[in-house]
């Protein structure tokens, strides 16, 4: 905490705004003084409730009628139409936070009229009246001018609060804002050629004592409940957002280490990547941007393509195909579902990592096979998009198959051998398809058994984890294949995994 003129700025205010009070409460005596402090508390309660509501109302408008049609903010959104909902949103909160000062010093003179106006009526003592003698030797009427005066410090303190939440309610904004920026590029003033100098000043408001005093008494809550604004349906607060947003800068900080070079991961990178799931799950107002960045970053990366300096998170040769499928997905989020799909890809990503099939070489091939037994990673992964109502129709028995088929090819076969591995698989899955089972599983069971026996005998020996999810993602492919399968069919398959 700091002391400098802004203090003393503050100080005068606040002794300004306490003389008044104290000088009012005094003069008034304990009961108006109490009167006067119901007043003040209904206008104040009614401010935090109008304020947003107006400005939720007033700035749209406005953004309707007058900005949206301006070229400067078209090309200011341009490849970018949900800043537009977010702006607006940010608008509706700043708008929100001027008119709650100003709202609160009108509604406080309006209710005091109306509070003063029906004590006058209804509260006022007749000589009698049943202990009215009495009550000229009470405890209150004899300290009258003293309670009144203690009641008009508290009154100062509320207005107090009021009157400066907005100002270091934005001064903390400010100062969160300064924090992540240095916590992501430790060099940024020099970069903006901002001078040292004025950061350590505007870094000294921020940390002002009496202000911050009075928002730690109070103010801040009342700056909570006011800083909000609304987007999507949804009822939104700025402080929350910028408290996730600083908690999220903190965490990609961490997991960015492991993006290139995942086999360095530890249990505490892949805490931090779970805790951004955590984090992007609160996101309130900005999820609608993310939505477009994720969008855009899947896109990038799919086409081997860099996004803001980041590279695609490097993944084994075998879960790669899993990925470009998620990311297919992710490039069509919107703000409805971008918390699903940023959940999934973040969990996919830790359960790689858990599973240990990084640190795995691509030529490993029995390596991979005794990592996908120990480790479970196909069934994790297939519970996990089975958790995303968007990506259950992606097929991770393609791990599987994009490792068979790369020993299958890699294997010295002789031309005669691999036609009748072919026929036989083919065979196999007609026969399957054309018993009638009574469900999938038990069509996967028998087929897995086949396609073991049939790959094993071509001299790629696969366990029962691995020959299960093949068998899984033969008949995923051929499912609306109502003819016999045909060895060509098989073959062509099995190319295609190697693409």
């Amino acid at each position: 905490m700091s002391f400098s003129l802004f203090s003393v700025i503050i100080i005068l205010i606040c002794g300004a705004i306490a003389a008044v009070e104290i000088y009012r409460g005094v003069v008034r005596g304990f009961a108006r003084s109490m009167i006067s402090m119901g007043s003040l508390i209904t206008s104040l309660v009614a401010s935090l409730v109008i304020a947003p509501a107006l400005s939720q109302t007033v700035v749209p408008a406005v953004f309707r009628q007058f900005i949206r049609p301006l070229k400067i903010y078209k090309n200011l959104i341009a490849g970018y139409e949900s800043y537009d909902s977010f702006i607006v949103a940010l608008a509706c909160a700043v708008v929100s936070i001027l008119l709650f000062v100003i709202l609160f010093l009108l509604l406080r003179i309006l209710f005091g009229c109306i509070f003063f106006g029906i004590a006058k009526k209804k509260l006022r003592p007749h000589a009698n009246d049943l202990g009215f003698h009495q009550e000229k030797h009470s405890f209150f009427y004899r300290n009258d001018k003293l309670l009144g005066g203690i009641a008009g410090g508290l009154c100062a303190v509320i207005v107090a609060m009021a009157v400066t939440s907005p100002l270091m309610g934005v001064l903390n904004i400010a100062k969160k804002g300064m924090r992540m920026a240095e916590r992501a590029d430790s060099h940024i003033w020099q970069t903006m050629s901002v001078p040292e100098a004025e950061i350590d000043t505007f870094k000294s408001y921020t940390n002002d004592l009496p202000g911050n005093l009075l928002y730690e008494l109070g103010g801040k809550y009342i700056f909570y409940a006011v800083a909000k604004t609304e987007i999507y349906g949804n009822q939104a607060y700025i402080m929350n957002g910028i408290d996730t947003a600083e908690d999220l800068l903190e965490d990609f900080l961490v997991v960015y280490e492991i993006i290139r070079a995942p086999q360095s991961a530890t249990e505490e990178h892949i805490a931090h990547l779970r805790s951004i799931n955590d984090g992007v799950a609160r996101l309130e107002i900005c999820h609608g941007v993310l939505a477009e960045h994720l969008a855009k970053c899947s896109e990038a990366w799919l086409d081997g393509k860099m996004y803001m300096k980041t590279s695609k998170p490097r993944m084994h040769a075998a879960v790669e195909p899993v990925l470009n499928e998620v990311l297919t997905v992710c490039a069509q989020s919107n703000e409805v579902n971008v918390k699903q799909n940023v959940a999934t890809l973040i969990n996919m990503y830790a359960i790689v990592l858990e599973s240990g099939i990084a640190e795995i070489k691509g030529s490993d091939f029995m390596g991979v096979i005794d990592c996908l037994e120990n480790s479970d990673l196909i069934d994790k992964l297939d519970v996990e998009l089975a958790k995303n109502p968007y990506m259950r129709e992606i097929s991770v028995a393609s791990i599987a198959m994009n490792l068979v088929s790369d020993k299958i090819e890699n294997t010295n076969y002789t031309q005669e051998d691999y036609a009748i591995l072919t026929e036989s698989l083919a065979e196999a899955i007609s026969a399957v398809k054309s018993r009638g089972y009574g469900s999938d599983e038990e069509m996967v069971s028998v087929l897995s058994v086949n396609a073991q026996k049939y790959i094993n005998e071509f001299g790629v020996k696969i366990p029962d984890v691995i020959a299960e999810a093949a068998a899984r993602e033969f008949l995923n492919n051929f499912v609306n294949n109502k003819d016999d399968i045909t060895p060509e069919q098989i073959e062509h398959l099995l190319k295609s995994y190697l693409d």
